[in-house]
């Protein structure tokens, strides 16, 4: 019977373990797609202030 719980509880673990794995990979992703995003519309925002100061 003990052999059970432990097995229980070892799965348990592991489960535990994943899904914090899994949690850090989505703030990862939601954190890369921010950068991005950032990355991308900044060239335009720096050519949209020299086209401002021009006029």
């Amino acid at each position: 019977m003990d052999q059970r719980f432990e097995a229980i509880d070892r799965r348990l673990d592991f489960i535990q373990q994943l899904m914090l794995v899994r949690i850090a990979d989505i703030f990862g992703l939601i954190g890369f797609i921010v950068w991005d995003r950032y990355a991308t519309l900044r060239p335009m925002d720096t050519r949209l202030k020299q086209l401002e100061r021009e006029l």
